[in-house]
């Protein structure tokens, strides 16, 4: 149903990609706000509830913090059915003064 009602979503501070999932009920927006930044939300379509990838990430696979603190991109790739996207994170900690890589590919469901 569109209701031409009009909501700012957040500020863009660089470079965004968004997609819809196939049967409409949701879209993903990845927000690469900064050189060393990139964020990944999904939103259902109806109510605007938003999930933030990174923080789900983060919250489920401890071994994930340590490379959030530094360089970090969440970045959704593609819908993987209507329900479900492939998320890839990847990041880097400084570990006496050497880079420390950590990259993972994931599959996550919204639980509104």
């Amino acid at each position: 149903m569109r209701t031409h009602r009009h909501t700012k979503l957040f500020d863009i501070g660089g470079t965004v990609s968004a997609g819809w999932s196939a049967d409409g009920s949701a879209f993903y927006v990845n927000d690469h706000w900064a050189s060393d930044r990139e964020r990944a939300y999904i939103y259902d379509a109806a109510t605007l509830k938003c999930l933030s990838i990174g923080r789900r990430i983060l919250a489920e696979d401890p071994r994930s913090r340590p490379f959030a603190a530094s360089h970090n991109y969440f970045e959704i790739e593609r819908w993987d059915g209507a329900q479900d996207v492939s998320v890839k994170f990847f990041g880097t900690r400084m570990n006496r003064r050497l880079p420390v890589s950590f990259s993972t590919i994931a599959s996550a469901r919204p639980a509104w």
